[in-house]
């Protein structure tokens, strides 16, 4: 009897899908790791998320006990844009080819801001001039300035 339920747990091991492993790097375009970024396994049938991760310190990802099949790669990271990759797990463990990543920052242009002061701003009983909005000769006094 024991005999038979030893064959029968190894028979079932044995029946049980391989597993794989798929891993990877994330760096920029210049090849400097980039640590955390944002890995995502995604079924290719669906794009149902299947496994997910963060890229370590070095930028290394690893997703362990793959079953064979069809997947989406998909690395993200602030500041460049998302990348996706089609593979095919099928018999071994695969190592991908480093998703360098390009930026995606938007470029603004350059932007000089003017202020324009009022002249004249009254105040309930109070009327206060901005000497600065009126031209006068240089050395005038406040009287020319009021004229």
């Amino acid at each position: 009897m024991k005999t038979l339920t030893l064959l029968l747990a190894l028979l079932a091991g044995s029946l049980a899908a391989p597993a794989y492993t798929v891993k990877g790097t994330v760096t920029d375009t210049g090849g400097e790791s980039l640590p955390s970024a944002s890995v995502r396994l995604l079924a290719a049938a669906d794009s149902a998320v299947v496994n997910g991760t963060v890229s370590s310190a070095e930028g290394l990802f690893s997703f362990p006990n793959v079953k064979s099949g069809k997947y989406i790669v998909e690395v993200s990271y602030v500041g460049f844009a998302t990348q996706a990759r089609d593979i095919q797990v099928k018999g071994a463990s695969l190592t991908l080819e480093p998703f360098r990543m390009a930026d995606d920052a938007i470029m603004l242009r350059e932007t000089t801001v003017v202020g324009i002061k009022t002249p004249v701003t009254v105040k309930e009983d109070t009327i206060e001039f901005n000497a600065d909005s009126y031209r006068t000769a240089p050395n005038a006094v406040v009287e020319d300035l009021l004229k």
